[in-house]
């Protein structure tokens, strides 16, 4: 598909379309990408298998598991996981979402700023994407963990420019291990033709 189809298409935010618009076609563009959150983004446009995106943006929460300190965000990484696999439901999915929002919205309003420099995709993958409501749980909480881990490096700009970019690419590198052949199908069956 023509990137330009794409965006007139689906409308993608501002800042995806001047990406996007660096490129001819949408392979193009997804292969190059180093944002996760917009490939997520990408995905819930397309409205691809829902269980695919919420198992790619838990596992690109997950990135940041290890400075997660509440038991409710890592249960709402292991409702990612077991929604992708279909042991749950939306229900007990969203619940597990809700748990890990309430967890996170005080720390994330302390410190948004500097939660959406160390979160990279993760956070921006959740609010962008409809479809990953649930895994929104996840990675909402990675907000509120990362930010206590960037506080003490807040003076140090290039630190955590740094820390976003890698953990941007990282995340990209997940999505394209786990939804590249769905969104290229997706891709196909919205043009009629091959990509």
């Amino acid at each position: 598909m023509k990137v330009e189809t794409y965006i007139e298409k689906y409308n993608p935010c501002e800042e995806s379309q001047e990406y996007l618009l660096q490129f001819t076609t949408m392979r193009e563009a997804w292969n190059a990408c180093k944002r996760g959150d917009w490939m997520l983004s990408m995905a819930g446009l397309l409205k691809i298998d829902k269980r695919k995106i919420v198992g790619a943006a838990g596992r690109c929460a997950a990135t940041v598991k290890h400075l997660m300190t509440d038991e409710r965000s890592l249960a709402a990484l292991d409702a990612c996981e077991k929604f992708m696999s279909g042991e749950i439901g939306e229900t007990e999915l969203g619940t597990a979402a809700a748990r890990a929002i309430a967890a996170a919205r005080a720390v994330t309003a302390a410190c948004a700023a500097y939660a959406a420099a160390a979160t990279a995709a993760t956070y921006a993958a959740a609010v962008s994407c409809a479809a990953t409501y649930a895994a929104a749980a996840a990675c909402a909480h990675t907000a509120a963990a990362a930010c206590a881990h960037t506080a003490a490096a807040a003076r140090d700009v290039d630190y955590a420019a740094d820390a976003y970019t890698k953990n941007s690419e990282h995340t990209a590198e997940i999505c394209r291990d786990m939804l590249t052949e769905a969104v290229f199908a997706a891709l196909e069956a919205a043009e009629g033709l091959k990509i």
